[in-house]
């Protein structure tokens, strides 16, 4: 069997395995060195169905001692929206005497800059300049460039910085959470979290609430909130009723997508603690004992007998209190 060497100069051969055998070409091997161009193998099966394979040992690229090329320079960033950025440089490697037409391509890598994977996303071009596009709003990006000609490449250059556009929440607030006052069961508490894709400062939220979800959103109750907040509460609610929310964010782009609804069903009655809470506040549910309830504490200063009646009177939701002391001198044995 005889074989030609790799067409490619700048492979450096050290030597040539052949390998061979039954049904695989791998079976068996032999090695000869860089010069040789033929083999004979020997003491083959005739009946047998035998693959053979050549292969380089170790090929090895030529060093290429041309002079290295110089990575484009003056590479600028500069953002046009909320997701292209245009990338521009300089390439000192070519002289005004080239022709225009000679062939090389320049390479554009970028990633976010507080990325910490290493990944870069890439694009080529002829030309000295390239849009990047399809990047996310408010969000600094990093760029740098490499020039190739044929086998020749320059390492890459110096890095420029550009952060895209704002642009309105592409998301909706996450986790909108609705729970229940202690003590207060005509208001509720409601928490969120800003969306995942605010795409600038949040400003504000909007919370919307309403008893029919299929209603229009512009006839829910509306309720502005500051951009700084991550809860809100909502007082004067109705007794055992189901009550449906949805919020969104805002930035100084617009408003972005609502949540999903939410629904919550207030308590029945109003809390045990309430009724307590209000006695001598004039609370609408304050509570007094009744007139037969008789308070006796004898034996006060040892000679004083103070007798408490409590009455409550009502008339239209007001509780009046009177307190009536008996003081009575003991008297004394001689």
């Amino acid at each position: 069997m005889s074989w030609t060497p790799p067409l490619s100069p700048n492979i450096l051969v050290r030597g040539y395995i052949i390998g061979y055998g039954v049904g695989s070409p791998y079976a068996e091997t032999v090695r000869v060195d860089s010069k040789q161009r033929y083999y004979s193998i020997e003491n083959l099966d005739p009946s047998e169905d035998d693959h053979f394979h050549v292969f380089d040992k170790y090929p090895t690229p030529m060093p290429d001692t041309s002079t290295p090329m110089i990575p484009p320079v003056g590479v600028q960033a500069v953002a046009l929206s909320s997701d292209s950025v245009r990338v521009s440089w300089a390439d000192n490697s070519m002289t005004k005497n080239q022709k225009a037409s000679e062939v090389r391509y320049y390479s554009v890598k970028w990633k976010t800059s507080y990325s910490t994977s290493g990944k870069y996303k890439s694009a080529d071009t002829t030309a000295l300049s390239h849009t990047v596009t399809g990047l996310k709003p408010n969000t600094m990006y990093e760029f740098a460039v490499m020039v190739t000609k044929g086998r020749k490449s320059s390492t890459w250059s110096m890095t420029a910085h550009a952060t895209t556009y704002e642009a309105a929440p592409s998301s909706a607030p996450k986790d909108l959470t609705v729970i229940s006052r202690e003590g207060r069961p005509r208001a509720i508490l409601i928490s969120w979290q800003p969306p995942m894709e605010a795409n600038g400062r949040i400003t504000g939220y909007i919370l919307y609430y309403t008893l029919d979800k299929n209603m229009p959103i512009d006839d829910w109750v509306m309720e502005a909130i500051s951009g700084d907040r991550l809860t809100h509460q909502v007082v004067d609610l109705n007794l055992d009723t189901v009550y449906y929310f949805r919020i969104q964010a805002k930035n100084a782009k617009g408003v972005g997508p609502l949540s999903e609804p939410v629904h919550f069903r207030t308590a029945k009655v109003e809390h045990p603690d309430k009724m307590a809470n209000d006695q001598g506040r004039g609370g609408d549910h304050a509570y007094w004992p009744s007139d037969a309830n008789l308070i006796d504490r004898s034996s006060i200063n040892g000679n004083t007998h103070i007798h408490t009646h409590a009455y409550t009177h009502t008339h239209t939701h007001t509780h009046i209190r009177t307190l009536f002391f008996c003081s009575t001198e003991t008297n004394r044995q001689k």
